[in-house]
């Protein structure tokens, strides 16, 4: 399916260039969230290192891969570091096509156009990644510092899953083949515009790999809150919460803050006459009439 995807956006992408419209487009491709990979609907994804699977707020459920691409950008090729939440979207593409962004009024989210393309530092301090009141999980991100405030689930999926995938040697080499016989590299190539792929190859720090500090976690967000320091340990092992009382005080504080403005869900019970395998339905002259029982 991924493999079909890349073929498709390489289309597009050879497209525009035939059309010459490949000068001012903006390319952007992401996830919505995590792999799910602990079996809860029969996925056999893999979020490793990072802990988590899809509905929870830890960074494997969270964590959105992806790029952004375009020939108006000045700093280009680069991994970028700074904060971007989907949100920022809006009113980033907005200003790009000429919009006032005062135009947008009550949004979360913030104009990032001088980042993406000048590489400034965003102004965007913090992520807030949800309140969910029936399962009483929160998690907000501020600066280099996430907080973990109770479990989706009932804390079911709060530890690694999924195979790491990843032999070095076979999976580089590999992927660097597909790379290269893509439309999309081909287009790149005619237009002068290949850089060296090679620095985007990059590894977690290495105590994301560690087996005895998965198996010695000392987080359960039930029970209190848990800090991290999400650069120096994205794959969540080491709870500091008690190591910085200041920050975990803030981050509550901002959580309680926007928990003020949230909107009660709507969530109804299931009614069982809107499933229609519990229902016998027969036409009895299409054109005119049928029963319903």
């Amino acid at each position: 399916m991924v493999s079909e995807l890349d073929k498709s956006v390489g289309r597009v992408f050879k497209a525009l260039q035939h059309n010459s419209m490949l000068d001012n487009t903006i390319f952007v491709i992401s996830t919505d969230n995590g792999g799910e990979a602990a079996g809860l609907r029969g996925g056999v994804g893999s979020n490793f290192p990072l802990r988590g699977n899809k509905i929870t707020l830890w960074e494997g459920g969270v964590r959105g891969v992806g790029f952004i691409w375009s020939k108006l950008f000045k700093q280009q090729p680069r991994i970028e570091r700074n904060l971007i939440h989907i949100t920022d979207w809006l009113p980033t593409f907005y200003h790009a096509a000429g919009g006032d962004v005062s135009d947008l009024t009550d949004i979360y989210g913030i104009n990032q156009w001088k980042t993406l393309v000048h590489d400034k530092p965003t102004s965007r301090e913090e992520i807030l990644h949800n309140i969910d009141p029936i399962d009483g999980a929160s998690a907000l991100r501020f600066r280099n510092y996430k907080l973990v405030n109770g479990s989706n689930s009932n804390g079911e999926y709060n530890a690694w899953y999924g195979p790491s995938g990843r032999d070095d040697d076979y999976f580089l080499s590999r992927y660097k083949k597909l790379l290269r016989s893509s439309y999309s590299w081909k287009v790149l190539e005619e237009e002068g515009l290949l850089y060296n792929t090679d620095k985007f190859f990059t590894r977690l720090p290495d105590n994301c790999y560690s087996d005895s500090k998965r198996n010695n976690s000392n987080c359960d967000p039930n029970s209190a809150p848990c800090l991290f320091d999400i650069l120096k340990d994205p794959c969540e092992l080491e709870n500091i919460a008690n190591e910085q009382p200041k920050v975990v005080k803030y981050i509550l504080n901002r959580l309680k803050f926007w928990k003020a403005s949230a909107v009660p869900p709507i969530n109804q019970p299931i009614d069982p006459n809107a499933d229609p395998a519990l229902h016998k339905f027969t036409w009895t002259n299409w054109a005119d009439s049928y029963s319903f029982y």
